[in-house]
């Protein structure tokens, strides 16, 4: 605890402690310092009067509060499992280097090191394994809550729910909510904490592989099939994944002892974001389910679990291996994002990333190279060699080649972060079961904030408010799907109008005048063909009117601004083109600082941020059908003055980021019982024109559609009715 004292320099001040002096009040501290850790709550010890005109929400006299956005350098409890020394590129288990676990252990047995903190006999592993495959079993009650998912829902959204609902059905998870107390009287009679906890953490790390198959079949519309006996952890998961009814079927040894390595590899790695979740969520003594299905929610996050997911798909954008000198030049003008590459606590390569890729070799010998290596090795040899990204520590991570196996055995994108979840369910569990049984008990996690808001101000009758409008102070306009217009129109009991009046919307149309609307597209079709015709074009009609039923509403999404920077603007489905502008937040009817053009898909990257650092800005996007979508408020970041007047043409030229995007054509043909009908159209995106007012263009974007068809499942009426209403246009004719 810190304590003030006269003067620092006759304080007798322990050598392991730091010393503090609050210019303030001239008061000096001492603070202890202890494995290289000072306690945040010393620093609550000083304390000055607050000065005139200050806010009291400050809390000056108080104390100091530490403020740590997003935990940088923080740490929230003391651990004994995973230690990490990102300088060097070290990573151990309960002190064991993970290079000889990766080579002479297996997942299961760093399951039990992780959570028991040693590595097991022979014995003690008979046992522990046994205990895991024998609750594998999921209660058949949990297939209707599987079956009550949408065909296309996520799966780690169903993982997620299906943790959380093993926590309603096995009472004795719930052992904490009963137990503390006791667990309490227990460690205050006998010195410590009991060793063993209730059942619901042993459930928990059983059940993750069984539940994980459960929402991989669902979605290829199979049976579920119960875990087999005498397989190994990693063997008896593929089984669950692919079994069709094969008899004696046995999974591939080289495919499981690399799922082995990948569990390992991925099993823990410190107070991550879904660790971290899991331990708050967990100091209220929920059951370990709902730890689990919290941490589930967080990993599911695109920054956490969809790294892997985001190399894969980075590398199809690259394309051919020839594709690779000009994306890593776009990535250093910063018009390009590189997945896969740095970490957030490694400054040098991840040691797993080396272990991953001796794996990598091993998969592809039985499934064949994956036709995105090539393109990931040329990658990785320029990345390794470049010094911009030797200089910035940037080199490949775990998730760069576990991707690429995963992909070359098969697994669909959205399951990756599944993957991810499954081994790191032990992880989350080593460090509940560490904190259940930390001396002191369990205190629940409460983080401090900063208040920044109003100060206090008394209550104002609504007959005597003026309106503040303004889409940070108003709610977002929401259009209501579902009802039709026979609806709206229609009266009824306790009847609520759909839209709120309108001065509380925030609404000011832009001139349209400027948008260059693409020519409609004309086509004839012979009579011949009249009937195939006009069938396709229902069934899409019908497609059509789906969709249409089923649109959100439209929204710009709020990014992130730097000044010359580039920036990936998204936004949801409407009419389209969609006009784009980036406004005043103190003017944004009348006033439009850069007006980026007319786009006609749902994204555009503004390669350089034409707007100086500190200004508050909005981006307005308006379809053709005159809704009007606005972000939050945003304040641009610091970031290169290159793009703005005044630069010198060498940093100019540096930060010059031009992209443009070809489509190609497109054929999609339809069959039936009655004929073919072919469609094919060819379609040019042009490059878009970011215009600065009053200033130079700011360079070109553009998202060029896949090409690809995409389809909802129809109702059996639906398809009736629209074959029904094709016949009868064809016979009209």
């Amino acid at each position: 605890m810190g304590r003030p004292t006269a003067d620092a320099h006759t304080s007798t001040a322990p050598e392991d402690s730091l010393t503090v002096r609050d210019n303030r009040t001239g008061k000096v501290y001492i603070v202890p310092i202890a494995n290289n850790t000072v306690p945040a709550t010393s620093f609550k010890q000083i304390a000055a009067p607050r000065k005139q005109g200050e806010r009291e929400e400050n809390e000056t006299e108080r104390g100091l509060r530490v403020a740590d956005k997003g935990f940088l350098n923080t740490a929230v409890i003391t651990s004994e499992i995973t230690y990490i020394d990102g300088e060097k590129g070290v990573l151990r288990y309960r002190g064991y280097p993970i290079e000889q676990l990766a080579l002479d252990s297996s997942f299961l047995e760093t399951a039990y090191l992780l959570i028991y903190g040693n590595l097991p006999t022979k014995e003690q592993y008979h046992v522990f394994e046994g205990e895991v495959m024998h609750h594998s079993i999921a209660h058949q009650d949990t297939e209707g809550l599987f079956r009550a998912f949408r065909y296309d829902a996520h799966p780690m959204s169903i993982l997620t729910s299906a943790f959380a609902y093993l926590g309603s059905m096995y009472s004795e998870a719930r052992c904490f909510h009963f137990s503390h107390a006791l667990l309490k009287m227990i460690e205050l009679n006998i010195g410590h904490r009991p060793t063993r906890l209730c059942k619901g953490s042993r459930y928990t790390r059983s059940k993750a592989t069984t539940l994980a198959a459960m929402a991989y079949r669902i979605r290829q519309g199979r049976k579920f099939v119960t875990p087999p006996a005498g397989l190994s952890y990693t063997a008896s998961f593929l089984y669950q994944l692919d079994h069709l009814g094969e008899e004696s079927y046995t999974p591939s040894p080289i495919l499981a002892k690399a799922l082995d390595v990948l569990f390992l590899l991925h099993a823990d790695h410190e107070l991550n974001a879904s660790c971290t979740t899991v331990l708050q969520t967990s100091s209220s003594l929920v059951d370990p389910y709902s730890a689990v299905a919290a941490g589930c929610a967080s990993l599911y996050g695109p920054l956490h679990g969809g790294a892997n997911e985001a190399v894969i798909r980075m590398l199809i954008s690259i394309g051919s291996p020839d594709n690779v000198p000009a994306f890593v030049e776009a990535v250093k003008r910063r018009e390009k994002v590189l997945s896969g590459f740095g970490h957030r606590v490694y400054k040098t390569t991840d040691p797993r990333s080396f272990i991953i890729r001796k794996t990598a070799d091993e998969v592809f010998k039985v499934t064949g190279k994956d036709e995105l290596l090539e393109t990931a090795m040329r990658l990785h040899d320029i990345a390794m060699n470049d010094e911009y990204f030797i200089k910035r520590k940037l080199a490949p991570n775990v998730d760069f080649w576990s991707g690429l196996i995963y992909r070359a055995m098969g697994f669909p994108l959205d399951f990756f972060p599944v993957l991810f979840a499954v081994p790191r369910v032990v992880g989350w569990l080593a460090h509940w079961r560490q904190m259940m049984l930390q001396p002191g008990g369990v205190k629940i996690w409460r983080p401090r904030q900063i208040y920044v808001g109003p100060t206090r101000r008394d209550y104002i009758p609504m007959e005597d408010r003026v309106a503040v409008n303004g889409p940070k102070n108003t709610p977002t306009p929401v259009k209501h799907t579902g009802q039709s217009k026979r609806s709206m129109l229609a009266s009824y009991v306790g009847k609520i109008p759909l839209s709120p009046p309108a001065a509380h919307h925030f609404s000011c149309l832009r001139p349209l005048s400027s948008r260059s609307h693409p020519p409609a597209a004309h086509a004839s079709v012979s009579s011949s063909k009249m009937f195939s015709t006009l069938f396709t074009a229902t069934l899409l009609s019908a497609f059509a009117f789906r969709s249409v039923l089923a649109q959100d509403q439209f929204t710009i999404y709020t990014v992130a601004l730097n000044q010359c920077e580039s920036a990936h603007i998204t936004w949801t489905q409407a009419t389209a083109p969609f006009n784009l502008a980036v406004v005043p937040v103190e003017d944004p009817c009348n006033s439009i600082l850069v007006d980026l053009g007319d786009h006609e898909h749902l994204s555009m990257t503004w390669p350089n941020v034409t707007v100086s650092a500190g200004t508050k800005v909005m981006l307005s996007l308006l379809d053709s059908s005159d809704q009007e979508a606005w972000s939050g408020e945003i304040t641009v970041g610091e970031g290169s003055s290159a793009c703005l007047p005044g630069a010198s043409s060498e940093e100019a030229a540096s930060s010059t980021g031009l992209s443009t995007v070809s489509g190609s054509a497109t054929t999609l043909t339809l069959t039936s019982s009655f004929s073919t009908a072919s469609f094919s159209t060819a379609s040019a995106f042009e490059s878009e024109t970011a215009t600065i007012v009053g200033a130079a263009n700011a360079g070109t974007v553009g998202n060029a559609p896949s090409g690809a068809m995409s389809s909802v499942r129809l109702p059996a009426a639906v398809t009736v009715l629209s074959s029904v209403a094709a016949i009868a246009a064809a016979l009209a004719f």
